[in-house]
């Protein structure tokens, strides 16, 4: 399913790439819901050994519980030791980091989300607001029990709709 989705994982679907894997945007899959913004199909780089599929199961456990209005939540997942993927739901503006340089691999990043000219930049209060959500929610993973540490929040990680 997440295979065709993709159009088998092609390059012209790939939305970013990161320390775990690539994200390939798709349309519709058929095991889920209808979403307007579409999903977000996060694969891991290479094939996942027996610890890394039961370390992705017990990351698999933490996302499921966590919900905040600040936070993807965690619509599927496929624990396929070949390919094991995280499906989200798709942030069509991006991340903030993209929306603040503006640099030409960020702005092909915005065209595959479907931007045909470059968004314009984000105002001061627009600014403010990722910040308070953003701070809201490290505060609700940080104040859990048990607590969840997020270690890699950065302007990249950090998605607009």
């Amino acid at each position: 399913e997440l295979i065709t989705a993709t159009d088998g994982f092609a390059e012209a679907r790939k939305v970013g790439e990161g320390g775990f894997g690539r994200v390939y945007r798709c349309d519709a899959l058929p095991s889920l819901p209808r979403v307007a913004c579409g999903f977000a199909v996060k694969t891991a780089l290479v094939g996942v050994g027996a610890q890394g599929l039961a370390e992705l199961q017990s990351e698999v456990r933490t996302l499921s519980a966590a919900c905040h209005q600040s936070l993807l939540p965690l619509l599927g997942v496929c624990l396929a030791p070949a390919r094991a993927c995280l499906v989200y739901p798709l942030c069509r503006g991006g991340s903030l980091e993209d929306r603040l340089y503006r640099t030409p691999a960020a702005l092909q990043r915005l065209r595959m989300l479907g931007f045909e000219t470059p968004p314009p930049p984000l105002s001061s209060a627009a600014r403010l607001r990722v910040l308070r959500d953003a701070a809201s929610a490290l505060h609700y993973l940080h104040t859990r029990s048990p607590m969840i540490l997020h270690r890699d929040v950065s302007a990249g990680n950090i998605l607009l709709d």
